[in-house]
Order: C-alpha cells, then structure tokens, then sequence
C-alpha cells in the first residue's frame, strides 16, 4: 500500500473514531452533539481542555477507549503524511536528474566509480581521445567520502 493510500485509510478511520466516539458518549452519558464530537476531537488530539461534562465510570472507560484508538490512528496518519512528502521529494530529484542525463549528448554515464567503474572510464576515455571522429565526453564525479581517482 502507498503512503497516499495510508494516509486515505488514515484520515477515513480517524472520521470513524470522532463519528463512534461522539455517538458513545451520546449513549453512555447522555451529552448533546456537540458537546460530544468535541469532547471526541480534544481527546484524540490530546489537548485536554478538561471533560465538557461530568464522565461515569463507562464514560472514562469510553475516553481511554478513543484516546489510545484515536492517538493510535492519528500518529499512523502522520507518519503516513511525512513518508509521502519525503517520497515526494525523492521523485522530483529523480525527475531532476533524468532531465539533465536526457540533455547529455554524446556522453557515457559510468554508474558506480569504483575500482572496476575506474578502470571502464580509463578505457572509454582512452578509446574516445584515440578516436578523431569522436565528440564524445567522460565526466568524473566524485563520490561523496572518496578520494577522486588519478589519471
């Protein structure tokens, strides 16, 4: 399942815990609409304002019900979120880099400089500077941490 996907199951379960929630506290203490879903909302976010009405015994047990339920699910639709921002963030500099290898001509891309991408880019660059036809180009790049490779 995708993060989008998640976050969706998410936000849709959290609706489920305010709309059961409210309706509990409707049944069990007998509180108006309102009164309910906001008592709901502030346990689930973990404001605590403090109850907006006075809690029996099955009241509190229904508040610790929603608030471990409903924190549970919130944290899981954070977590959804900022997995999808970061994998957002990952496509774009992918999208980035394909861009600018599409407007490479006449270029070589050695993936991996190691020792043996070392010794492929000395004999590509060794075949195209022996080629007088040849335009083409190898650039080094330095990996992060590593030293860059003599000539």
């Amino acid at each position: 399942m995708n993060p989008k996907q998640r976050i969706g199951y998410g936000l849709g379960a959290l609706a489920v815990i305010v709309v059961v929630g409210a309706i509990g506290y409707i049944v069990i203490e007998g509180a108006p609409v309102f009164d309910a879903l906001y008592m709901v909302v502030i346990t689930v976010t973990t404001v605590g304002f403090g109850e907006v009405f006075d809690l029996s015994a099955g009241g509190q047990l229904w508040t610790m019900f929603i608030l471990i339920g409903g924190f549970g699910i919130a944290i899981y639709t954070a977590i959804a979120s900022i997995e999808y921002l970061v994998d957002l963030g990952d496509h774009r500099r992918r999208r980035r880099m394909q861009s600018q290898a599409a407007k490479l001509t006449n270029h070589i891309i050695v993936c991996g400089f190691g020792r043996v991408g070392q010794k492929h880019g000395q004999r590509y660059e060794t075949e195209m500077s022996t080629s007088s036809s040849s335009k083409s180009r190898l650039t080094e790049f330095k990996q992060p941490g590593r030293p860059m490779p003599s000539s």
